[in-house]
C-alpha cells in the first residue's frame, strides 16, 4: 500500500505543470486492485482547493465521483485515535497538521510509502518518498516479498 498526498490529485485536477506524470499514475488506479490510499480529510482539502481556484462545483463533484470510482484507491476515514496520534506526530516532527494526518494515516494503514511533491517527507525517519512516476513503476512492479500468489 503506497499513501497518495492530495497534491497528486490536485496537479492533474488544476492542468499543473507535471499532470501528465500524476495523470499515468491516477490512470493506473482506475483499474488496478487496492495498492494506495488516501484519506477522507485530503479528499475534503481537495474539493476546497479547486473550488477556491476555480469556482467549479462541477469539477470538485466529478473529482469527487473519480477518487471514489478508482478500484486501486482506498479512502481511510480518519478515527479519534488517528487524529490524536496526528497531534503526536506532529510534536514530533515540526510538520503541518495535515501532514501529521498523513503520517499517522500511514501508521494506522501500517505502510511506510507516499507520493508527494513535499520534499520535506525526505526527512521523516522511516518514510519513503516517491514521485508519480517512481510510484507507478512500484506498482506495477514491486518486489518479490509484496508480491502474491493470488490473482
Amino acid at each position: 500500500m503506497i499513501y497518495i498526498d492530495a497534491n497528486i490529485f490536485l496537479e492533474v485536477m488544476l492542468d499543473q505543470a507535471r499532470s501528465l506524470e500524476c495523470k499515468e499514475l491516477l490512470t493506473f488506479l482506475e483499474t488496478a486492485r487496492p495498492c494506495a490510499s488516501t484519506n477522507l480529510f485530503h479528499v475534503f482539502a481537495i474539493i476546497l482547493v479547486i473550488q477556491h481556484k476555480t469556482q467549479d462545483v462541477a469539477k470538485s463533484k466529478l473529482c469527487t465521483e473519480a477518487l471514489y470510482s478508482f478500484l486501486g484507491l482506498t479512502i481511510y476515514h480518519p478515527s479519534l485515535s488517528t487524529l490524536l496520534l496526528a497531534f503526536d506526530q506532529q510534536s514530533q516532527t515540526n510538520l503541518d497538521f495535515d501532514d501529521c494526518l498523513i503520517l499517522a494515516t500511514m501508521k494506522e494503514l501500517q505502510t511506510d510509502s507516499i507520493v508527494s511533491f513535499d520534499a520535506h517527507f525526505k526527512k521523516v525517519k522511516g518514510i519513503k518518498l516517491f514521485s508519480p512516476k517512481e510510484a507507478l513503476d512500484f506498482l506495477k512492479n514491486p518486489p518479490k516479498s509484496l508480491r502474491t500468489s493470488s490473482p
